[in-house]
């Protein structure tokens, strides 16, 4: 569904989509979201 969306929106970047380019996401500190992250496994 989400691919669906992203193809509808022209928010696919075809190049990660296929392969051709790869991308890195920056480092995050999983301690500052623990409590968010717990808090939204709770409302599920």
């Amino acid at each position: 569904m989400a691919m669906l969306v992203a193809n509808a929106d022209d928010e696919i970047d075809r190049e990660v989509y296929n392969g051709t380019k790869v991308v890195t996401a920056e480092e995050i500190d999983l301690d500052q979201y623990r409590d968010v992250m717990v808090r939204a496994d709770q409302a599920d």
